[in-house]
């Protein structure tokens, strides 16, 4: 049984927090990719500690175009998986590909995990599993966020968040820049903790043991995406298009001009084809237990 029961859809898009429209075809098709190299760079669909046992049920907060929910459906038939993203467009997508599959352990549902996980029944899923949310949470979501996801969580339950600080680190002088304007807007506009850099990573642990998750632990990722690297394609690819598709929303909000991120983006794609481009990647996870 899965641990919500199909609701009807409905618009949770007026209070969009997301820096790229959520709606986007363009945004779909490149959460698909980034979902693939993620798994791979974490070494796999769970942790561990996680024991995927029949009966169990796997929570996916942000799920985007479903790609880790899938696999985790299809890879482990006998759990019962749930994903929930705000976009409609990606939410049809995923659970036509689930009937497709004919996934009948796997759902999806249109949510706005930032005032709606309250309908999720107490005590009802194993494992919580949220990657990248820095893209649309607020600083003051993330205490809220994890009290409602260690309400969900059943005793011994595994909440697993994994964040980054910045895009990434690289020799590109225009994608600095761009990364400097994001940083500091999302600085001044209250969504992250620091100006430099986002100052989410460190500070996940911290959530986690404010609302007492036992057995925390912390591991870091790193995807090499230098020029002749195996990723430097398909990370390249997935930045250029996020920084093009966030331009409206840095436009409006009065952090840059088309013209000046045009340039931009236009000099960090030749500066991603230069022999000597060198970039890294760095992500953490942190996940902790609900006491038994």
């Amino acid at each position: 049984m899965h641990i919500v029961q199909k609701r009807t859809v409905r618009n949770v898009s007026e209070d969009n927090t997301y820096v790229i429209d959520p709606e986007s075809g363009a945004e779909m098709a490149r959460l698909i990719e980034q979902d693939r190299i993620l798994t791979r760079a974490m070494g796999g669909l769970l942790p561990d500690n996680f024991q995927p046992e029949p009966g169990k049920s796997v929570l996916d907060l942000a799920c985007g175009s479903g790609g880790w929910a899938q696999e985790v459906a299809f890879t482990h038939p006998l759990l019962n998986v749930t994903g929930v993203d705000l976009s409609h467009k990606m939410i049809a997508y995923a659970q036509s590909l689930a009937d497709a599959q004919r996934l009948t352990n796997l759902q999806f549902e249109v949510m706005d995990i930032r005032s709606m996980l309250s309908e999720f029944p107490d005590a009802s899923c194993d494992f919580i599993n949220a990657r990248l949310l820095v893209g649309f949470m607020m600083k003051e979501d993330w205490p809220a966020l994890t009290s409602q996801c260690m309400r969900i969580l059943r005793p011994g339950g595994i909440l697993r968040l994994t964040e980054c600080d910045r895009s990434s680190k690289t020799t590109s002088v225009a994608f600095e820049t761009m990364q400097d304007i994001l940083s500091l807007h999302s600085y001044n506009t209250g969504r992250t903790f620091q100006q430099a850099d986002w100052g989410v990573t460190y500070r996940l642990s911290r959530f986690l043991r404010n609302v007492d998750c036992k057995n925390v632990q912390v591991h870091a990722y790193t995807i090499d995406w230098s020029m002749g690297m195996p990723a430097w394609s398909i990370i390249r690819q997935d930045f250029e298009m996020a920084y093009k598709l966030m331009q409206p929303y840095l436009v409006k909000g009065g952090a840059t001009t088309d013209e000046q991120w045009d340039a931009l983006w236009e000099q960090a794609q030749i500066e991603f084809y230069e022999t000597e481009f060198n970039a890294l990647w760095y992500l953490v996870s942190v996940w902790g237990q609900k006491a038994a």
